[in-house]
């Protein structure tokens, strides 16, 4: 993860906002931004400056970019080792990277999803890496009336939330 970078906000987007920075443009999702929002037009405008970290370059030429403080890299963690680290804590941390690894995944590329089944906040999915890589849990907003469990489709990113650990997603098409 790069340094702090001045940026201006050349487009507010429901889903997060375009950033132009010395270094090139770059995309900051919702869920990425200093609070998150609904919808960033709600507190951005073209022209806002705003202060950005690089997380690597996504599809479309576009950089990663996060206006969140670098988490403390810990060689050692305080009263414990790697290897005694709880089951579930290992878990955690490997659910939280299969999503960092879609932060770089554009919004407007369609997503391969399984359905795994209905809760109170919307349909959870198996999301698909579009290179391959490990699949990340998503939450399909909206209506799923018509879906049932191991259907395949189409989705679309909306939010990538590596604090909450879930891919927020939408029909494509």
């Amino acid at each position: 993860m790069g340094g702090w970078l001045e940026g201006t906000v050349e487009e507010a987007l429901d889903y997060g906002l375009r950033v132009r920075t010395s270094s090139g443009e770059g995309l900051i999702y919702a869920t990425e931004l200093e609070e998150y929002l609904e919808d960033a037009r709600s507190s951005y405008v073209p022209g806002d400056v705003v202060r950005v970290r690089s997380m690597g370059e996504m599809e479309e030429g576009l950089l990663a970019l996060t206006m969140k403080p670098a988490a403390p890299e810990v060689s050692e963690p305080w009263d414990e080792t790697e290897e005694e680290a709880s089951e579930q804590d290992l878990q955690i941390r490997a659910l939280r990277q299969r999503l960092r690894d879609f932060l770089g995944v554009s919004p407007n590329r369609p997503l391969p999803a399984e359905v795994h089944g209905e809760t109170p906040f919307g349909t959870l999915l198996s999301v698909g890496h579009p290179d391959g890589g490990e699949p990340g849990q998503g939450l399909l907003l909206g209506p799923a009336e018509d879906l049932r469990s191991g259907q395949q489709l189409q989705v679309r990113l909306v939010s990538v939330d590596t604090h909450r650990g879930v891919l927020t997603v939408t029909r494509s098409g």
